[in-house]
């Protein structure tokens, strides 16, 4: 199995300046993972037959988009996955329209296959009106270990810029005390199906997290 991993650009996009790219570079250790897009995650086909190779893991399918009718009485459990107060305070002082569950596998790619390396646990709340901001709270615990160790990330993911940054707060185990940033953008599995010999391509998040 064979996959091509792309990121996705465009014209449209930026990439934020906050955090110049020499910091990636400076004795910080980084973690790397993808997780399937749980906002923009439908695979696309497209009729051509394919070049190259097939693929044939199958990606889960999305968690449902659950609607907020009245976001004063709503109350997010962040709790179940470790985030404190401060943050469950952010995110109900939100005036948000829709909460997407975050339950999915962390995977990594060595070119050639796509293996499991943890979990992902979390919510997204919009947090603009034209939706292209996300207001984002994550447990990722790590297979290595038995899920005893694991990374919070808390911030805003903004679909219409090329890459955003969220922060480090914490986490478990030997990352109890982590601090840092993820770097978080949009890439493309490109493959081909099988079955029907279709060309097919799904959209992940990769990111990339520095540790201070």
């Amino acid at each position: 199995m064979l996959l091509l991993f792309m990121t996705e650009v465009s014209s449209g996009r930026r990439t934020l300046a906050n955090i110049p790219s020499s910091y990636h570079n400076h004795g910080h250790q980084k973690i790397t993972f993808l997780m399937r897009d749980v906002l923009n995650g439908s695979s696309t086909q497209y009729s051509e037959k394919p070049t190259s190779t097939n693929v044939s893991d199958q990606i889960p399918q999305s968690n449902p988009t659950i609607p907020v009718n009245n976001a004063a009485s709503q109350t997010l459990d962040l709790s179940a996955i470790g985030f404190s107060f401060p943050t469950r305070a952010t995110f109900q002082e939100l005036e948000y329209g829709s909460v997407t569950s975050i339950d999915e596998e962390l995977v990594e790619s060595d070119g050639n296959e796509v293996q499991n390396v943890g979990k992902a646990e979390g919510v997204y709340v919009v947090s603009s009106e034209d939706g292209n901001s996300h207001m984002v709270a994550i447990t990722a615990s790590f297979l290595k270990g038995g899920y005893e160790d694991g990374l919070r990330l808390f911030g805003v993911h903004k679909s219409d810029v090329f890459e955003s940054h969220v922060a480090v707060i914490g986490g478990t185990g030997k990352y109890y005390d982590a601090n840092g940033f993820a770097a978080v953008k949009v890439v493309h599995r490109v493959g081909s199906s099988s079955k029907d010999g279709k060309v097919t391509s799904s959209k992940f998040l990769l990111f990339d997290v520095y540790l201070s």
